[in-house]
Parts: structure tokens; sequence; C-alpha cells
């Protein structure tokens, strides 16, 4: 059988309610025996799945049936995170741009994570006014190493990544931050807009 064929089979038990969300899945070994499969085939059958969103793992737990997607606003998005981790860490590459500074220069970073979202907020290590306007942009892609650490998803994970830059009356950018959610577990609405 071929990675596909059991991905199929896993995928119609799912859809069957054989496996309803919240319950596990067998385990990796359980599945190569039960199809006959080698442990690569069984990985990419996991993988393939994981990108689909209808599975997700729970480290030292195992593998369960991802519960559909959510259906919220981006306001409801961004809200729910008042427990911040803070620390200092180097800008990365999109945060420098964003707060126009270099690469890697220090800035104080809160981090925040709640059900299938990761909370990162980052600001400059220097007083700063307080923001009065925001531009914001939403990013589908594959979840950052950072994000896969912190979220436990897997390599290759789709994720929305809502990004907002916070300025002062002048112009000058005084925060930024992002909002990561699995790509599988959220549908947003972006609202309505008139047509022409």
């Amino acid at each position: 059988m071929t990675a596909q064929d059991v991905a199929d089979a896993l995928r119609s038990a799912i859809e069957t309610g054989e496996y309803r969300p919240g319950h596990q899945l067998p385990s990796k070994a359980a599945v190569r025996r039960e199809f006959g499969i080698s442990v690569a085939t069984a990985q990419e059958v996991f993988n393939t799945l994981g990108r689909e969103g209808l599975i997700t793992g729970r480290r030292g737990a195992g593998v369960f049936v991802r519960h559909p997607a959510r259906h919220t606003t981006v306001e409801a998005l961004i809200s729910g995170f008042d427990e911040l981790e803070h620390d200092v860490a180097e800008a990365p590459a999109w945060v420098a741009a964003a707060l126009r500074l270099e690469i890697g220069t220090a800035v104080d970073r809160g981090h925040q994570v709640t059900d299938d979202r990761l909370f990162t907020e980052w600001a400059p290590q220097v007083v700063h006014p307080n923001p009065t306007w925001s531009e914001r942009y939403i990013q589908a892609r594959a979840a950052a190493p950072d994000e896969r650490e912190l979220l436990d998803l897997r390599a290759g994970t789709p994720v929305l990544a809502l990004h907002r830059t916070f300025y002062s009356d002048d112009g000058q950018a005084v925060r930024a931050d992002r909002v990561t959610a699995v790509g599988a577990a959220y549908t947003v609405d972006l609202g309505q807009s008139p047509v022409g």
C-alpha cells in the first residue's frame, strides 16, 4: 500500500466518525502493522493528514483527530492574550523591518500560547510614545520553527499569521505583534465590503 492509500483509509475513518474529533488515532507502529507499511511511509501518512488539518499531535500523548475549524473574526483571533511571558530577544528579520531596526537588535518580547494560537509581541528597548494607529496583514504559510515548538506542530503545518505594526502620531513604529493560528483550526470572517 502507498502512503496515499493509507491516508485515504484513515481520512475515510475520520469522515465516517469511526474516529471522532478529540479521539486518539492508532500509533504509527499500529498503523505500520495494520497496513504493512514502512516507518517512512507511516510518517508520510501522518504528515499528509496533519497538513490537511485532520489531525494534531500532542507531545508524549499521541495523535488525535482535530476538532472542526472554529469560525472567528480577526478581532476574536487577536483577543484573549493577557498573561504574556516576557524576555529579551534578538529581533528577527520581520520584526526588525517593521520596527525599523537592525536585524538582531535586542528587543523586549512577550508571548503566550492559547488553544491553537500563539501571540508574540515585540517592542524596542527604549521609551516610546503610545501607539495611535496600526497596520495589519494576514499571511498564510508553513509554521516557523519557533511556532512549531510553542504550538507543538509538525514541519509543514499551515498557519495563518496576523501581523500588526503600531505607530505613534508622528509615524514612529513602537510595537509589532503577530498572532499565529493553526490554519486548519480557524476560518476567519473578514466581514462585508461593498462591491465595485
